[in-house]
């Protein structure tokens, strides 16, 4: 959108915790995106698409094209939580990742997805696929600096495992040491790929 200010998020630390501000109306809002995408291995979004009719329509007619890993992290932010959508959404696609937060509202064990992977801050993470099959990684002890991204650089590497097919173990390992990277400095991006 040519008016609209690129969408921007304030993250304000607060205990143990963040809070976020999620700026609204946004850009990407009213983005009806492309008409075609070109080849890709995955495809990955968040839930705040849903917010806006035009942006959830441009998601839609994405997941609907699109011949990748379909990944949906939840990054629920209150007051867009459309549980209704959320539960439609969940159902198409390869991979939900969720925090521990998100896990309480929407389920441990939604219907749908291939892979479910919850992320548990210090206290690591789980990864179950459909058949049943679990593996758990402990956190990796890390002073935290800024944990602006570690669930971005996380989510990067279980993405970037799975659809190469590595061992889910290894994946949810090699996740594990990207988000404590992350945490370590400041920025928001691991030092390395």
């Amino acid at each position: 959108d040519p008016v609209l200010a690129t969408g921007t998020t304030a993250i304000t630390l607060e205990g143990d915790g963040h809070r976020f501000e999620v700026r609204h109306p946004a850009a990407w809002d009213l983005t009806a995106g492309p008409d075609h995408i070109p080849s890709h291995d995955a495809l990955i979004f968040g839930s705040l698409p849903l917010r806006h009719p035009v942006a959830a329509a441009t998601l839609w007619r994405l997941m609907g094209a699109s011949t990748g890993f379909i990944t949906l992290d939840a990054n629920l932010r209150p007051p867009w939580v459309d549980r209704a959508a959320l539960a439609r959404l969940i159902t198409r696609v390869h991979l939900l990742k969720m925090n521990q937060d998100e896990a309480n509202l929407l389920g441990e064990h939604p219907a749908g997805p291939e892979w479910v992977c919850i992320t548990r801050g210090a206290a690591g993470a789980a990864l179950r696929h459909r058949d049943g099959a679990e593996w758990t990684a402990a956190g990796i002890p890390t002073p935290v600096v800024d944990a602006v991204g570690a669930g971005d650089a996380f989510l990067a590497a279980v993405v970037d495992g799975l659809v190469a097919g590595r061992d889910p173990g290894a994946v949810l390992d090699e996740a594990n040491r990207a988000a404590a990277e992350t945490v370590g400095r400041r920025g928001g991006l691991p030092p390395r790929r």
